[in-house]
Parts: structure tokens; sequence; C-alpha cells
């Protein structure tokens, strides 16, 4: 093989130096794990074997072995002692055994594991005489502990940035040739590749040669990226509008992971009260230039944001992907979690690897204090304790060099802090803890007119009084602010619809109307005293969270002052939190 540098290797070298270095020591199973598509990883090994003149022979349970015509050994045991047998006449051999690790890992398979322990003792695949190595093409990189101190483990991942652009090439070629057209390699834009590039990371090879054929053949045209309109007035969706579609239908399907678009992501501009975090945003975006790349700048990994339920967590960690030019993907932890045994492993490394395969993105972990706190106690048989060690170790073992491709930028969101492992907080897996805290009054007042303006009131006929209710509305969160909005909207239409529908009909009282249907102060100030803040429910706990907060966090708005209550019953008296500025969004 020829001899390159690590930075100019493609994957497909590095796998098959992996696996040529595995026959070479003598490996009797090689267990490739993986992430991409068996089909892909399929055919780089059958390219591997041809390169270096090894046989390229396979078994399933369906259709047996493929090296026998006389006896077609479907049963895994007998496929499994034909290999050292005379019946397979070649000395060099790939033997790829398709689902053989669903049967192995089984644990009432005990005689079939014995079977190939058996073989692999007496070196039957890989002696002096000959090299059959058996290679199991696994969903799982762990194989049964019988077996796994003959197994040398490889991952095959989904396409990187270098595979994925070869094949959007390979893709024009073919568009070229059918549409009888030509087109120039060196003309073509490198934004272009680049952003088509990128768009595909995260599926596997099949899925993404799929998606982007599918994208040119309905948008007419490769190069169309943007939606657009046509001579006649049709909209046409753009090339990045269909593939982003395919995108988030594929990973949909992984369990716990949604993919939501740039362009459906809220502004961050829809916010106020966020300047700490808006400038904190600002500088580390700058890390992802091309300058920051030449002259050595790290990468960012990500922020916690802590904060009461109701303070506009989720909504600015939605809005973080949109301010970074980024999309956004929802990790759910908690939907990790199966009853099967080690599937939970399982899940969370599929989506792990997923994560990684989309090179850019921001991803978002809410509420994360749900999925781990007291995981180190847990009564599950260990299992929060793995899968918060397979999530630590990923945070930590991601590679933020200058270097790096990956734009991954992680925010995680809680409501509590009782029960979390230190470990998720040592230095190395955030750059920053920010923190939300319950609105102050001038910022009630605004979240008031914005859900006002969201459901057809309009707030200047209030004047002055709407510092009235921003009094009463003391503790609110912006999500109950919200709610308080509504309820008295829905309380005065309530009784002008009662007026109409109970009126005589000579009284001739006309339908309602947006103008009639406009609450009162006393509209919101009875709806007020129904609503039980938050704040007031879990005093306690909310109370403990600004304790933390103080001296640990960085507030989001740079206005807030954070202090530890020198008694258990006392509060904070003035704080400022995430609110929303216009009529788009809100904090809840």
């Amino acid at each position: 093989m020829t001899t390159m540098t690590q930075s100019n290797e493609t994957k497909h070298v590095l796998f098959e130096r992996e696996v040529l270095t595995a026959i070479n020591a003598g490996s009797p199973i090689i267990w490739v794990y993986l992430t991409a598509d068996e089909a892909t990883c399929e055919a780089r090994l059958k390219e591997t074997a041809a390169a270096f003149n090894y046989e390229f022979l396979h078994w399933n349970v369906n259709d047996g072995v493929s090296w026998n015509p006389r006896d077609s050994c479907k049963d895994p045991g007998q496929a499994i002692l034909s290999i050292g047998s005379s019946d397979l006449h070649s000395d060099r051999a790939f033997v790829i055994m398709h689902d053989l690790h669903l049967l192995l890992n089984a644990q009432q398979q005990f005689s079939l594991r014995r079977v190939l322990l058996t073989e692999c003792k007496n070196n039957t695949f890989s002696n002096a005489d000959f090299q059959r190595p058996i290679f199991i093409l696994a969903d799982t990189p762990t194989p049964h502990p019988d077996i796994k101190n003959y197994c040398h483990v490889i991952d095959y991942t989904l396409p990187d940035k270098q595979e994925m652009e070869s094949m959007v090439h390979s893709v024009l070629d073919a568009w070229a040739a059918s549409a009888n057209d030509t087109y120039d390699k060196n003309a073509v834009k490198p934004d272009y590749i680049s952003t088509v590039t990128h768009g595909l990371l995260g599926l596997s090879m099949a899925q993404a040669e799929a998606a982007y054929s599918q994208a040119i053949a309905e948008s007419g045209s490769p190069f169309e990226l943007h939606d657009w309109t046509a001579g006649d007035g049709a909209h046409k969706k753009g090339i990045l509008t269909h593939i982003s579609k395919k995108r988030s239908e594929v990973i949909r399907k992984i369990e716990g992971l949604k993919f939501i678009p740039n362009e459906q992501i809220p502004d961050m501009h829809a916010f106020a009260g966020v300047d700490n975090y808006v400038s904190f945003l600002t500088k580390r975006s700058l890390c992802y230039t091309e300058i920051a790349r030449e002259l050595n700048v790290t990468k960012p990994r990500g922020v916690a944001l802590f904060g009461p339920p109701g303070t506009g967590k989720t909504e600015v960690a939605k809005a973080t992907a949109k301010y970074m030019g980024l999309d956004l993907v929802v990790f759910d932890i908690s939907s990790m979690f199966n009853s099967h045994v080690g599937q939970s492993e399982k899940n969370m490394r599929k989506a792990l690897a997923t994560i990684d395969a989309l090179h850019s993105c921001v991803l978002l972990v809410d509420e994360i204090d749900k999925s781990f706190s007291g995981a180190l106690n847990a009564n599950d048989s260990g299992v929060s304790s793995r899968i918060l060690g397979l999530f630590l170790s990923w945070m930590s073992s991601r590679d933020v060099k200058s270097s790096a491709e990956s734009r991954i930028f992680v925010v995680t969101t809680m409501n509590r802090t009782a029960g979390l492992p230190p470990e998720l907080f040592r230095p190395g897996r955030f750059d920053r803890i920010f923190s939300t805290d319950l609105p102050h009054q001038q910022t009630r007042e605004d979240i008031l007119k914005i859900h006002m303006k969201k459901q057809s009131i309009d707030p200047k006929q209030y004047g002055a009084a709407i510092a009235d209710i921003g009094k009463v509305t003391d503790k609110f969160t912006g999500g109950e602010l919200e709610q308080l909005v509504i309820d008295s909207r829905i309380s005065a239409f309530a009784r002008e619809y009662a007026g109409w529908k109970n009126a005589d009909a000579e009284d001739k009282v006309p339908a309602p109307t947006v103008e009639s249907t406009q609450p009162t102060i006393d509209d919101y100030m009875v709806e007020a005293e129904m609503i039980i803040p938050t704040a007031v429910v879990e005093s306690d706990a909310i109370e403990a969270m600004r304790e933390f907060n103080a001296g640990r966090t960085t507030p989001v708005d740079s206005t807030t002052v954070l202090s530890v209550s020198k008694r258990k019953t006392s509060k904070t008296r003035r704080v400022r939190n995430v609110q929303v500025t216009n009529n788009r969004n809100s904090n809840n």
C-alpha cells in the first residue's frame, strides 16, 4: 500500500489498512461495527479483497454458503465448520457472514458460540496454510463476551466529507450524461459542492445519492440551490429544500433525534435580555471562519443553560442554531432507554454516530436533568450510568482543533441541578454555563404586550394600566404570562359570545368581533388570580437553582444580578431574564 499522511488519507484507505492489519495479525474474526449501510461496507470489502487477491465469499441463513454448490450449509454452525474444510478451495478469502451477530449475541446460542470458539482456538481460519477470516457486519460494537477475545472490532462509519463530495461529482456526471449536457467541473464553484455536501452529511451513501438525484430531478437543474420562481410564476423548490426534507425524514427515524432546518428556527432577534449570551455566540461563531482555522483558533464546544422552567431556555437554545447559521438537531436522551439488554447503549451509540456524521449543527439536549439526575444511583443494572458514560466520553473526545471539519455546537438545558453527576460540568465539556431567571417588572410588561399582539389585542388601549398587570404577575414566567393573555382573551370572547347567542332576535345584537372581544384590565386581574406561578409552587427548588447559579453561572442578561439568599425563605428581589421583544416568539 502507498504510504500517506493521516491528513491526506481517505476513510476508505484507513478502513482498508485496518482490515489488512487485522488479517496479518491473524485475527480469525473481523467484527465490523456499522453505522453506515451494509451494502456500501460490503462493496468496500469486495474492492479490498480484489485489490489484494482475496476471494470474496459470503453466507446468509436463506441462501447458505457461496462456496459449496453441493451443500448450501444454511445452518450457521455447519457453515462455520465448512470454512476450514476442503469445501472451500481458496487459501485466501474474505468470508462475509450476514446477520451472524444476531445469533452469536443471543444468550441462548451457546452451542453456536462453542463451535466458533473451537474453530478459533484451532486456528482454523488463519494459519500457515491459509487466511480465511470471518467478517461479521454488525449494528453493535460489542461481540458477546464468550467470543470477544477472538474478534478484531473495526468501525465503518457514515460517509465523511471527502466521500460525499466524490458522490456529488458522480451524480453531476450522471446528470450531464442523461441530459445530454456538459459542465466543466472546474467551473463549478467550490461553495456549491461544499454546500450540497454538508447538506447530505448524516445520510448513508445510498440515501445521499438517492436524495441528491431526486432533488435534481424535482428541481429541474442541479444548480438551483434555493427556492425560485419560474417564468410562469410557479414556485419551484431548490436543491437544498429537497435535500433538507429527505435529511429530516432519515434522521427522524433514528431513535431520539429530530432534525430542524435552519430556516424553520426562531430568530435570536426575537428575544431581549440575552445580550451576554449573544455577545458570547458572536465571538464563538468567528471560530468557524477560514481565518480562524489558519490562525489555529480552537473551535467552541457548547454551553449549558440553567434556569427555572418557563424562563426561555429551550427557545433561546433553538435560536442559537439560527444565530450561528447551523441546522438544529434535538436529542432526546431519555428515549435511548430500552428494556432489552444492550439496546439502550446501542441506541445511544447510533445516535451519537449520526450526530458526528452531520459535521455541522447545533445539538440541543433539552432538560438533560431529567435524563441523568440520579444516574449513578439508578436501580437499572447500571444502564443509566453507562448511557451517561457514553455521552460524557463523546463530549470530551470531540475534536475541536482549528483543523477539525466538525462544527457541532452543543447546548444543554436544565431546570434543576439536584442529583446531577458533577462530572457533567467538568472543564472541557462546555465553554460556558449560562443561567436564566424570572422576569422583572418592565420585562413582564414587554412580554404581555407581545402576547397581546399575537392574540389580536391592541396593548395601546390599556396605556399605563399594563403596569398594574405587571405588578400582580410578580414571579410569573414567560409561559405563564402568555397563558394569562390567552385566558383573558377567551374570557372576553366567551362573555361577548354568550350575550350574542342568548339575545332575542329582535334585539339584533351583532356577532362578536375582534374589537368587541378585547379583554378588560379586570379580565387580566381575575385570570391572574387563577394562575399559581411555578415559582410559588416550587419555591424551594427555584431558590435552590438561584443559589446554585450565583457565582457559578453567567447570566444571559448583563443586567441580571444573581445573589445568594441569606435565609431559605427570602427571595432574590431584582432579577432580569430572557424575554421576547416582538410578536414572533415567546420564552415559554
